[in-house]
Formats: structure tokens, sequence, C-alpha cells
């Protein structure tokens, strides 16, 4: 089970270097409140629900039409397929966290770029999913345009989601 999150990890950390790159060229945005409490979870559950059905299925279709435009136009649906490869061929299935409250493990912001930033873990076991995402806006909604998700052994003492080093906070 440990090789799985390794090689998920790994898979993982080239993500989050492709993913921050779409987030060079989001949309301009109007001054922006964070979203509540309550709009954040659900931003947080569908984003990563999706997620796990489009990794379990292996059709990253619907995930993508979720996605911001220009996360959108800068990765074809075929990329997510061969970005999340690790996911999908380890039938890592993320799916528990719809029971799971939403912790949050630095308040929500927005960035001087308009980005939301959203970190935080789901106390699912026997594994923590360790989750960033950013959002933007986008065809008049908070839409996603970086993703990095991570999975542990919950028995990991001390664990943080990675922070991107490319957003400005």
């Amino acid at each position: 089970m440990n090789a799985i999150f390794r090689h998920a990890r790994r898979a993982l950390a080239g993500l989050l270097v492709l993913l921050a790159l779409a987030a060079a060229g989001p949309e301009p945005v109007r001054a922006a409140e964070v979203p509540s409490k309550r709009l954040i979870d659900i931003y947080v559950k569908s984003t990563l629900l999706a997620f796990n059905d489009a990794n379990i299925t292996g059709n990253y279709s619907v995930f993508w039409a979720r996605l911001s435009k220009v996360f959108r136009d800068q990765y074809p649906v075929e990329r997510f397929k061969e970005i999340f490869k690790a996911f999908h061929d380890q039938k890592i299935d993320i799916g528990p966290i719809v029971v799971e409250d939403v912790v949050l493990t630095t308040p929500p912001s927005i960035g001087a770029d308009g980005v939301l930033a959203v970190i935080g873990v789901f106390e699912t076991r026997p594994s923590r999913v360790y989750f960033d995402l950013g959002y933007i806006r986008s065809d008049g909604d908070w839409r996603l345009i970086h993703i990095n998700v991570n999975v542990k052994p919950a028995e990991a003492q001390g664990d943080v989601p990675p922070a991107r080093q490319t957003r400005d906070r």
C-alpha cells in the first residue's frame, strides 16, 4: 500500500508543476469576497468527487468541463488522463470524503492574482486526503484552475498539504 502512495505522490508532484503553470493566466477578476464556509465546502466536495469519478472511470470529460476556461484552454481532456494516470491505475478511491467534514488547514483567501486558495484535509481512514485547490472567476462562477490532491496513511503525523510556491497570498 505504501508503494501506491509513493507513486501517487510522485505523479502528483509533477501535476503540481503543470497545474501551477495554468495559474499564470487567469481572467481579470473584479474585487471578490471569499465565499462562505458552506460554499467553500460545496466547491471542495464537488471538485474532489468529480475528480474521483474521473479517476475511477478513466473518463475525464465531465471533470474537465467543470474547469475554468483558462485551464480548459491550456490542457485538453486527454492530458488529464496522462496527469492522473497513477490515481486511475492504482484505483485510488477518495469517495469516502462525501461523509466527512472539510477541514481547512489555512483560511481560504484570494490572492493578488484573483485565485481563491482552499487548502485542507479530509480525516478519512485508513488514509487522509489532502487537497490544495485554486479557483478563479470564470463563466460566472468560481471554477478550478489548480488542483493538488495527496493521499497519505492516516498514521503519518504532522502532515500538511504542500503549499503552492507560485501564488501570491
